[in-house]
């Protein structure tokens, strides 16, 4: 947790808001037009995968928004295991699908997950950071 000072309660809480007020802002997002030019793109010829740490209700909301949602052949959504520690979304997805590492490519914004990208076997040419 970021803030160690919250409840697990009031952290719900805030969870809770935050998606349910969530829609009432969708229309503020942009999307990033590089990358969906790309997915637009390879999607009708390549598997495309779409690996969040978002919460599928929220997920779909945005890619419905912007026309996405069919441009996936796979989404994998936020996991953590019985311990509630994070799952590395990266391994989960490759482990599941049974490709290579070195075979995917990530377009990716957070240090954390670039490093759990990397820690997966995608070799650091494949990472490009949006």
């Amino acid at each position: 947790i970021v803030m160690p000072s919250l409840t697990e309660i009031e952290f719900d809480k805030i969870i809770q808001e935050k998606e349910q007020y969530y829609p009432d802002f969708l229309h503020e997002t942009k999307i990033i037009e590089t990358v969906a030019g790309i997915l637009y793109k390879y999607s009708k010829s390549h598997m495309t995968v779409l690996v969040t740490n978002c919460r599928q209700e929220r997920a779909m909301k945005t890619l419905n928004h912007f026309g996405l949602a069919d441009k996936f052949s796979y989404i994998f959504y936020r996991q953590f295991t019985d311990k509630d520690e994070k799952i590395n979304k990266f391994q989960n997805a490759i482990s599941k699908l049974g490709v290579p590492p070195n075979s995917v490519i990530v377009f990716e914004n957070e240090i954390s997950e670039i490093n759990d990208a990397e820690i997966a076997g995608i070799p650091s040419t494949n990472i490009l950071i949006v």
